[in-house]
């Protein structure tokens, strides 16, 4: 497989660092890394770049439901997610198999730009209180 270069971008109210794991098995692999970027800043651009870009969802993620996410993907990025094994911190707690993953061939995969996801930078409506959203519950998902 030839080299790529990955650019992993952590969640909001994490650092860069959560990716140093797996960012060194990219780098053992002989890939290009780049991390650092936050996800907590809006987005600068007016259309998503056209770059291949693929979704994975952790199955054991208690604070982010996987259908919650597969939704998510879908409204926002026109993509379907695509399921591994792991918890909200698998970039911590299984670097290999989330490395293992990011350099497998996709299932799915979006090369083109998307126009209609300005919607990223939009503020939430009333449709997105946190009543509503799986990941807010007072009890997580069994």
């Amino acid at each position: 497989m030839a080299a790529s270069t990955f650019a992993l971008i952590h969640g909001a109210g994490d650092v860069g660092w959560s990716w140093h794991l797996v960012a060194d098995v990219l780098r053992e692999r002989g890939h290009h890394v780049l991390t650092g970027a936050s996800s907590a800043e809006p987005w600068p651009l007016e259309e998503q770049p056209r770059i291949p870009t693929r979704v994975l969802v952790c199955t054991d993620d208690r604070f982010f439901p996987v259908e919650f996410l597969r939704r998510v993907t879908r409204e926002r990025l026109g993509l379907e997610a695509e399921e591994i094994p792991g918890c909200h911190c698998v970039a911590l707690s299984h670097p290999r198999e989330l490395a293992g993953a990011l350099t497998a061939p996709a299932r799915t995969m979006r090369a083109t730009s998307m126009h209609a996801h300005s919607d990223l930078r939009r503020p939430p409506t009333e449709a997105h209180t946190n009543s509503e959203r799986p990941c807010c519950r007072e009890d997580p998902p069994q």
